[in-house]
């Protein structure tokens, strides 16, 4: 018979695991911004855990790797948790149809 061991009291896990400060809409602005289309590698481990993105050049044919994000696996894993929430509602769908829809129309010229 196998046992759990508790995690201690206040010790790092997924589910206390601390959140990140509240930031405003110009502190996101003033981040770096770096453009990638591919995750290429990820590196899991206890306690740090490292995603490896690259982008594809216009012509399709060579990947370059151009970002490292290097965070604490439990927060990689809380990121990772507020990704699938954003986009797992069965509402998303419509949701992301209608905004394309919205958009489409208002482009159109003379109709």
């Amino acid at each position: 018979m196998s046992m759990k061991k508790r995690p201690a009291e206040g010790s790092p896990s997924i589910k206390n695991a601390p959140k990140p400060p509240e930031v405003t809409a110009a502190d996101v602005d003033a981040a770096a911004a770096v453009y990638t289309d591919s995750l290429v590698h990820l590196g899991i481990g206890p306690f740090i855990s490292k995603a490896t993105f690259a982008y594809q050049g216009p012509t399709g044919t060579k990947v370059t790797p151009n970002l490292v994000l290097t965070m604490p696996t439990n927060m990689m894993v809380e990121a990772a948790k507020h990704i699938l929430m954003g986009v797992s509602p069965p509402d998303s769908a419509e949701g992301f149809q209608r905004s394309w829809d919205a958009f489409l129309a208002s482009i159109k010229f003379g109709e």
